[in-house]
């Protein structure tokens, strides 16, 4: 439990394991690579790091590929690169949970098929929870177990991508197919469930 007003429960965000990679990466222009990868882990008191602090940087920009960038800063990064920092950074803190808002938002398209590759093999690695906002149905097919489709605010379907089923929370009816043509019935299935329900 993380917040709870009713029961007094408010962790500060230091102490609740979530890592966060922004939707436009949010990377600090004024520090380099290393600097914004190592940044949770630092504070207006501490300004240094551990020597496990700073192994854990140097392990994940080597994860990353992202050594020979280390002392450059964003402006000069590509926006696949700005993203690997983005990611190294989220997982820095060791988290517990992995939040990822829209995280090929900013990418040319044609960069998000390899970057989609590469996340699905940081999830693997990394074995934590991923919790993804995203529009794009090409995402839930490359990188979801699960899928919840929000309406409004509310979550109105619940999608099980292992097996294509899913299940209706909110009785609604359905928008027309949409205007794709998936490689596999798998995929075809999961597109229609993905459909954003209207009013009926």
């Amino acid at each position: 439990m993380l917040f709870d007003s009713t029961r007094g429960i408010d962790l500060p965000p230091e102490q609740r394991g979530v890592g966060y990679l922004f939707q436009h990466y949010a990377l600090f222009p004024h520090l380099s690579v290393r600097e914004n990868v190592a940044f949770g882990l630092t504070s207006w008191w501490r300004r240094g790091l551990s020597s496990d602090r700073a192994a854990r940087v140097d392990a994940l920009l080597d994860s990353f590929e992202l050594a020979e960038l280390s002392h450059s800063r964003p402006a000069v990064l590509s926006g696949g690169q700005q993203q690997r920092v983005a990611l190294a950074r989220a997982l820095a803190s060791e988290p517990d949970l992995l939040l990822l808002d829209e995280p090929f938002a900013a990418l040319n398209p044609a960069l998000r098929h390899a970057l989609r590759a590469q996340l699905a093999g940081v999830f693997r690695r990394w074995k934590i929870p991923v919790v993804m906002i995203t529009h794009d149905v090409d995402d839930v097919l490359a990188l979801a177990d699960v899928a919840f489709v929000v309406e409004h605010g509310q979550v109105v379907r619940e999608i099980d991508l292992r097996s294509g089923a899913g299940c209706d929370l909110v009785r609604r009816s359905l928008v027309p197919d949409l205007d794709v043509a998936p490689l596999t019935a798998r995929e075809r299935r999961v597109r229609a469930l993905l459909q954003v329900p209207i009013d009926g």
